[in-house]
């Protein structure tokens, strides 16, 4: 099956799994945020969550947990509606990378966990340089081939004959 076509398919779930996940981080009290006095923030007070991730406890903290759910499930919509109109193979995991590279990249600014790996002075995490890849790779997949390759179209199925090359 040809890779950039699966990759596609497989964008989305991956997005709705994510925000599925993140949210047992928030349960979990894992990948949390850094010390705020938003009205939002959340106050863990698991000894659990203190011993396993080193939550700090009593100490209100961005839900960066939910940040990055809300923004998975926005990813997940929007790379559904994607998948639906005709498009070149590989513009949906493209798409992708994009929006996660600025989605994690921006949430980074507000993870308080230990464990990241901080670089240039603790000015930026090796996430936010991945996240900058993320969106330099997902821009090539969109924008390559604008104007000579055929779009696949919604629904259209890919035959592969034995003895064929994919």
């Amino acid at each position: 099956m040809p890779l950039l076509a699966v990759l596609d398919v497989t964008a989305a779930p991956v997005a709705l799994g994510h925000a599925i996940g993140r949210v047992g981080c928030l349960v979990a009290g894992c990948c949390y945020g850094k010390p705020t006095s938003l009205p939002w923030g959340v106050t863990f007070t698991n000894p659990v969550a203190e011993k396993i991730a080193g939550t700090p406890l009593g100490v209100s903290l961005h839900p960066t947990q939910l940040y990055e759910a809300g923004a998975e499930f926005l990813n997940f919509v929007f790379l559904t509606w994607l998948g639906t109109r005709r498009r070149l193979p590989g513009r949906i995991i493209g798409a992708y990378f994009i929006l996660y590279g600025i989605e994690r990249g921006t949430i980074e600014f507000f993870r308080g966990d230990p464990g990241r790996t901080l670089m240039f002075h603790d000015t930026f995490s090796l996430m936010q340089i991945v996240s900058v890849a993320m969106i330099v790779g997902g821009a090539f997949l969109c924008l390559r081939g604008s104007g000579n390759a055929a779009p696949i179209a919604s629904g259209a199925r890919t035959i592969v004959r034995p003895g064929s090359s994919i």
